[in-house]
């Protein structure tokens, strides 16, 4: 089997904005397997729709390997990454195998604060959806745990004034999503996606237009968050095991 290059320690700490992104993505978006047995086995998959191509290959980038990407006759393409560093170390963070069967979330917290936006917006790119089409809106979907905690995020970080339902979207109660609308979707946009440097680009394109508009709505982007809280208040965490 031929061995591709990799660096195994990008996930050893969250101390970058790419590495805080590609977190968040996924822990929505992409699986992990591993066993300990005499057949020792340990994988990451990130498998999406082959139109978002161009996003797998800006991983591989950050992985820096050349490991090449498979495509499937349903219209996906997956890269699959075999490695027991980078697989713990995911662990450790809290990306379990299996998590999308249970109520789980990761340790936020061995995240910096800084980077929270960073992390939600791979979330948002992994498993959520941003639309400008009668208004702005931007959801996500996930464990009600983790639907909590980027509803607190929001709350504490965008505005305090908005407080709207989380759905269970399954009959088991695994799946629930919250959604934002006009201006705090606009809000939202402006804190997670202007001038970072890696997203899912048709997403930005469209958060884009969210915070084209409301920076010209405010009179200029050091009005834009004039709706979120204090800078001395804390962003309040609401975790729970």
């Amino acid at each position: 089997m031929k061995k591709y290059t990799l660096n195994n320690q990008v996930f050893s700490s969250v101390d970058t904005e790419e590495k805080a992104y590609w977190l968040g993505f996924i822990w929505a978006d992409g699986s992990i397997y591993f066993r300990q047995d005499i057949r020792k086995d340990y994988r990451l998959t990130l498998r999406i729709k082959s139109t978002d191509i161009d996003h797998l290959i800006k991983f591989t980038k950050f992985l820096q390997t050349e490991k090449p990407i498979k495509y499937y006759k349903d219209g996906t393409v997956a890269i699959i990454i075999g490695d027991k560093q980078i697989v713990m170390d995911l662990i450790k963070l809290g990306v379990t195998p299996g998590k999308s069967l249970s109520d789980t979330f990761l340790d936020i917290n061995l995240i910096p604060e800084n980077l929270h936006k960073h992390f939600w917006r791979g979330c948002v790119d992994g498993d959520g959806w941003v639309k400008n089409k009668i208004k702005h809106e931007i959801g996500l979907c996930g464990s009600y745990t983790a639907i909590s905690n980027f509803l607190a995020y929001v709350q504490c970080n965008v505005s305090d004034k908005t407080n709207p339902k989380i759905i269970s979207r399954t009959k088991n109660n695994l799946c629930h999503s919250v959604q934002f609308t006009c201006v705090t979707a606009r809000k939202l946009a402006t804190t997670m996606y202007k001038n970072a440097s890696v997203y899912l680009n048709r997403k930005y394109e469209t958060a884009k237009t969210g915070f084209d508009r409301f920076t010209k709505e405010s009179g200029g982007y050091q009005n834009v968050l004039k709706g979120k809280l204090n800078e001395t208040k804390k962003y309040k965490r609401q975790y729970t095991s």
